[in-house]
């Protein structure tokens, strides 16, 4: 869990505004034709006689593959009430035959070329638009050329055969079964409450169990014809691609789109007029929340320039109301888990502002309470001249952050940046243009603004208030009706605000002296001893402009303590909340406002760790936050009932969902039932649970040499000055490691019963997995490529079986998961959700798919279409810092294990189709499979 405060992008709106008189704008044009803010200069836009716009950018992250886009302008909210789901059903036919691309040869053309489908190719209907999404592994011209063909054939030559359109029924009505979670209940419920009487209210994309099994050919072809027009449609290409050329071959392939019909508007209907409201809603699977909603007529004005200051300005004052809120919910013994106010645009049919409240299990009462009255004296009070500085501080480090890492941001990401502002109508500009816009826009902001600001906050219809709940009832309702009037009218009182004292860990000794320095050319890595035993591993990267990451590996990890102590360890985070003995978490928040660095704690099985994410600027703070954590840790435990309760609560709304019971079981399985890893099953399996728990276990492993990695943009001497005025001027102590670096733990032993377990879900929901030990990767030398490149293969199958041939599952496939620590440890699975009456069916294919491979191989181009996208995807993972950082710390704990880093790439590039059936009849066929049923 990584902790950052106050970062949450805000969506754009504070109150209802009185829209100035503009020109009418341009069907579907870009907004900067007629607004005043320039949009980025490096994006190349454009938009063909037929009223298709496009943009284009030249962008290197990641080197040689490029990230393509087709939006199309409309979602949910145009359908009829007689064909609800008809533009996610569309979706799901893209896919499904077309002019130049039959049914089935989409995927294929697409993974000949390296991309994995559901990673690298995809697509999502919301309400508003319906977005297809590529992600090309290379950008040479045939990949370009047939994605944006594929693209093409989207646009208006989809076949919509009825066979396929039958078969791809059951797997809509398989999506709609497997996504009808508690969580999305309530969503849908509060949704309908929030728009009451609006278009949105009911027309959520899956559509209904009824209006899928109804659907026709004729109601997929009008949405078609009616929506899929060329002046209702965007394309996005950003990449390592030359601009113009990537223009001249858009233009060439969309210029034969026709414009055949006026495209709907989206409606959006009328804010109800309502007084106080409130509702319940009661699901076993959920986490206690309220939400309180003041709806009024939403902002659709363009993004002026004007415009863009008041958000922005807006946005700071919201972001000091939610510091306030953050440091209510880490009060000692608080009953607010979290809280925030937030503003949105919700689908252009209503402004919302909402106070959001997470509070602990039994006291949602107290919680309410202690928000509303903090927001309501926020309001009627304002901020102090302190807290405006802080938010400014924040914003202007967020801002100048992004300009420094935009080089380096993934392509992919940019495309979907562009996608957001292409639904609020709003201009793509630069990053540069972007810091100095927020720069002349925070000092501008004097505090009596600041304070008239927030003045506004709570206008609009309602309060609407929306509480879900494991349990709640109609008592309940009126209770929370209650208490909102009671808090609304009462006299706001005044609050005080804790002030930010100066960084007290920039001492911890003499700095260090380095021993030993050795440098891996093969890797450009660099690898440090210190006097104390402290081990560094730094390399040097551009993958992440001015971004630099960390990791500090102490102790001896989970198999270093007894067996019966693994459970103490059920909330690591408590570390890192409890802050340190001269700081409180809330202090320690606000005392780096002006630096861009983070920390995290996890548990390892062999170590445990520490880290954090800075600006390279900012890596002296990021070393000396994460030794102040290490030398000094507070473990205050003001708030663990409330935590407690929380984690109970989720160990119980677990139970509704299948998935989630099966992971929590899959890995004790994986480890032949190590008591390490048996699964919390039941609340009342932590009632012994105790505040110093943590403690007790951490802090003899918090001493002793460490082991750092760094990975980023960061020079090799400022790195080891850096570690050693911290880690390494610590005193000199033992070491502490695992006894044993690599343990015999086996995959549990296949058997001819299932593992049954039971879910609280719908009856219809369930899952089944069939899994297999091998052995670890140095056990299994080669084989492990061709079991890797094997599972890929089996999950193609299954899909493209369960899904398009029987329509049994939504979700089917496999991996294969070669342990690098654990003997023995190797596990190949298997899985599909299903309902129970398909599990017997999917087993028999799940083994009859296993036994083809085995016994019959796979052909050259079936290979390929399952090897490809995992070179590209490792060939492209090499560029990440993520990648380097697990490889330096495996070289820290076990230099043996290099030939992982070596054969990385080559290892599957080596496999030939015949390994994959060597592999797959040595170590999976015929041998009785380990079988979990989640029913």
């Amino acid at each position: 869990m990584k902790f950052n405060i106050f970062l949450a992008a805000i969506a754009p709106t504070l109150i209802a505004h009185s829209v100035p008189a503009f020109a009418e704008a341009p069907q579907n044009a870009w907004p900067q034709t007629y607004v005043d803010v320039p949009a980025d200069p490096a994006v190349l836009y454009g938009q063909l006689p037929n009223g298709m716009r496009y943009a284009i950018m030249h962008h290197e992250t990641p080197k040689g593959a490029i990230s393509i886009r087709l939006r199309i302008g409309s979602g949910s909210i145009v359908e009829t009430a007689d064909a609800y789901g008809v533009a996610h059903f569309l979706e799901h036919m893209a896919f499904r035959g077309s002019a130049n691309f039959a049914d089935g040869e989409l995927e294929k053309a697409l993974q000949r070329l390296g991309l994995a489908f559901g990673a690298d190719a995809n697509a999502y209907t919301n309400d508003v638009d319906t977005i297809y999404t590529f992600d090309l592994a290379k950008n040479d011209a045939a990949s370009l050329t047939t994605g944006l063909e594929i693209f093409r054939d989207i646009g208006s030559k989809l076949t919509l055969n009825q066979t396929a359109i039958d078969s791809e029924r059951r797997v809509v009505l398989s999506e709609e079964r497997l996504r009808d979670t508690p969580d999305a209940r309530s969503y849908s419920a509060e949704r309908r409450l929030i728009l009451e009487g609006q278009p949105a209210a009911d027309h959520e994309p899956i559509g209904t169990i009824a209006s899928v099994q109804a659907m026709t050919r004729a109601q997929l072809l009008a949405y078609y014809k009616a929506n899929y027009q060329p002046q209702n449609a965007t394309l996005l290409i950003v990449g390592d691609v030359d601009s113009k050329a990537a223009e001249v071959l858009a233009r060439s392939l969309f210029a034969d789109w026709q414009q055949t019909a006026s495209v709907p508007e989206l409606p959006h209907g009328q804010v109800a007029q309502r007084g106080l409201t409130a509702q319940t809603h009661s699901d076993a699977g959920i986490a206690d929340s309220i939400d309180l909603s003041w709806i009024y007529e939403p902002d659709l004005r363009p993004t002026t320039h004007a415009v863009q200051r008041e958000w922005a300005v807006k946005n700071l004052v919201l972001r000091a109301v939610n510091i306030r809120l953050w440091d209510l919910s880490h009060m000692p013994d608080s009953p607010v888990l979290s809280a925030s106010v937030s503003y949105q645009n919700q689908f252009d049919e209503a402004g919302l502002t909402t106070i959001n409240i997470q509070p602990a299990p039994a006291k949602w009462v107290m919680a309410l309470d202690q928000v509303v009255k903090m927001v309501r004296s926020t309001v009627e009070f304002g901020i102090t001249a302190h807290e405006l500085e802080l938010v400014k501080t924040i914003s202007h480090r967020n801002a100048q952050a992004y300009l420094e890492g935009h080089r380096t941001r993934a392509s992919a990401d940019i495309a979907q940046d562009m996608l957001d502002l292409i639904v609020s109508r709003s201009v793509y500009t630069s990053p540069d243009f972007d810091l100095q816009r927020d720069n002349a826009a925070a000092p501008s902001l004097k505090l009596d603004e600041a304070n008239a600001l927030l003045k506004k906050l709570l206008v609009g219809q309602g309060p609407v208030v929306f509480r879900g709940a494991p349990k709640a009832d109609a008592a309940d309702t009126a209770k929370l009706k209650a208490e909102v009037q009671r808090l609304l009218t009462e006299p706001a009182k005044p609050i005080s605000v804790e002030a930010v004292g100066e960084w007290p860990y920039g001492n911890f000794g003499e700095p260090g002296q380095v021993t030993k320095t050795t440098h891996d050319a093969a890797l450009d890595a660099t690898f440090v001893e210190f006097v104390n035993g402290t081990r560094l591993a730094i390399k040097p990267t551009k993958f992440s402009e001015q971004h630099v990451s960390v990791t500090v590996n102490f102790g001896g990890g989970l198999l270093s303590v007894p067996a019966a102590d693994a459970r103490k360890l059920w909330r690591m985070d408590h570390l890192i909340e409890g802050g340190t003995g001269k700081l409180t978490w809330t202090q320690i928040q606000k005392g780096k406002a002006g630096k861009d660095v983070s920390i995290a704690a996890s548990v390892e099985p062999l170590s445990f760790q520490l880290s954090g994410d800075a600006r390279t600027g900012d890596l002296k703070r990021q070393l000396e936050l994460l030794a102040a954590y290490y030398v000094d840790p507070a473990f205050r435990t003001n708030d663990f009932a409330s935590q407690l309760a929380q984690y109970k609560a989720s160990i119980d709304a677990d139970k509704s969902s299948p998935q989630a019971i099966f992971y929590r079981e899959a890995g004790y399985l994986e480890t032949n039932q190590s008591p390490y890893w048996k699964p919390i099953r039941e609340p009342s399996e932590l009632d012994t649970a105790k505040p110093g728990d943590l403690e007790e276990v951490l802090k003899p492993q918090m001493t002793g040499p460490v082991d750092i990695t760094i990975v980023g943009d960061v020079t090799i001497d400022d790195a080891i000055a850096r570690v050693s005025a911290t880690f390494g001027a610590l005193p000199s102590a033992p070491r502490i490691s695992s006894a044993d670096p690599h343990p015999y733990l086996p995959v549990t032993p296949g058997r001819a019963e299932p593992y049954v377990f039971h879910h609280h879900g719908r009856k219809d929901q369930g899952k089944i997995a069939l899994i297999w030990g091998t052995d670890w990767y140095f056990g299994l030398g080669k084989d492990t490529y061709a079991l890797l490149i094997a599972s890929s293969i089996l999950s193609d199958r299954l899909s493209h079986i369960a899904r398009e041939k029987l329509g049994i599952a939504y979700s089917a496939g496999g991996d294969f998961n070669p342990s690098l620590q654990f003997k023995g440890g190797g596990m190949f699975w298997i899985q599909a959700d299903v309902p129970k009456d398909k599990f017997k069916v999917t087993k028999q294919l799940m083994l009859d798919q296993v036994h083809a491979v085995a016994t019959e191989g796979v052909d050259a181009d079936e290979f390929k279409r399952a090897q490809s996208p995992i070179v590209e995807g490792h060939r492209h993972a090499l560029e990440t810092n993520e990648l380097w950082q697990g490889w330096l710390q495996m070289l820290h704990a076990d230099p043996s294990s290099r030939p992982v880093i070596d054969n990385y790439l080559s290892g599957y590039q080596g496999v030939k189709a015949e390994d994959v059936k060597h592999a797959m009849a040595q170590y999976v066929d015929g041998r009785v499979p380990l079988v979990v049923e989640v029913e």
